[in-house]
């Protein structure tokens, strides 16, 4: 248990890879939205070679509505939303939303309810880090914009020095919980 805790919060300290168990399973670069900043932010994207979206609980959304996916804006703190840095403020507002009125919308952040995999991923790093549950989360693709395959993405060296988690490791089937199984997930050592 105390491995699982371990590989938990030290993969909240850093994007991971979420990666695909089949070849026509999608790769995500994931990170805390609590506590993202500018260059995490670019960083992610710039790997991903996509937009980030934020992926939230349903819990943790009680007052923002009811039609989703939906983008947003913080109310303040930010220019005109479009920047990195206003879209990473954004993204720390929501995931540690205390009143509605903090957020606008429509805005430059889209915003999801976490569901399979992500929400499995939410609950196990809400819990083995205290962190709130919202992942910054982009979709890993290839340069001319398609999906890339999860061996296409192993193979990859833009993606090396980050921790793997299969999403295979989430699954809520097997004899272990998800946070046991997490522990098996260990960050590549290149």
């Amino acid at each position: 248990m105390a491995r699982s805790a371990d590989t938990i919060r030290r993969l909240a300290r850093a994007p991971i890879l979420l990666l695909g168990s089949y070849e026509e399973d999608a790769s995500y670069v994931v990170t805390l939205a609590g506590t993202i900043e500018e260059f995490t932010l670019e960083r992610i994207e710039a790997l991903g070679n996509s937009t980030a979206e934020l992926v939230v609980l349903s819990d943790d959304l009680k007052g923002l509505g009811d039609h989703w996916p939906a983008t947003f804006d913080a109310r303040s703190g930010i220019g005109d939303g479009r920047s990195s840095a206003d879209r990473a403020r954004t993204m720390r507002v929501i995931a540690r939303i205390r009143d509605p009125l903090d957020v606008i919308s429509p805005g430059h952040v889209g915003a999801r309810i976490a569901t399979h995999h992500f929400e499995r991923l939410c609950r196990c790093l809400a819990t083995g880090t205290g962190h709130a549950s919202a992942l910054a989360v982009c979709a890993v693709r290839s340069f001319d914009g398609k999906a890339m395959s999860p061996s296409s993405v192993r193979n990859d060296g833009r993606f090396a020095h980050l921790g793997v988690i299969p999403i295979a490791v989430l699954s809520p089937r097997g004899p272990a919980g998800p946070r046991e199984r997490l522990a098996l997930a260990q960050p590549s050592s290149t």
